[in-house]
């Protein structure tokens, strides 16, 4: 839920302009940037942490999660979290140095 607020603000504003402008060309820009930016953000934390567990452990242990019921429970937040993405970085990391 890095930039929730601003990507619905974007959203919303893009949804009111009118089809074929150059406003609402802008308006798409702008969320799509805001959408990039969330992405880099989340996807940096995910290197960073995942570097960071590697370096400090040297067995890795992870379990299968039920995301269903995970969501039921705590809503959107799970799946903007990306468990997926970071278990693959962690991955890579893991095999980078040696972990």
């Amino acid at each position: 839920m890095l930039n929730i607020k601003n990507i619905r603000k974007k959203c919303r504003n893009l949804s009111r302009k009118k089809e074929g402008s150059r406003n609402r060309n802008r308006a798409r820009k702008e969320l799509a940037r805001a959408y990039r930016k969330t992405n880099n953000q989340r996807k940096d934390f995910h290197f960073k942490t995942a570097r960071r567990l590697c370096e400090e452990y040297v067995v890795i242990c992870l379990e299968t999660l039920n995301m269903k019921g995970m969501a039921r429970r705590w809503g959107r937040k799970v799946h903007s979290l990306g468990f997926y993405s970071f278990v693959e970085i962690l991955k890579y990391e893991a095999k980078k140095l040696g972990t």
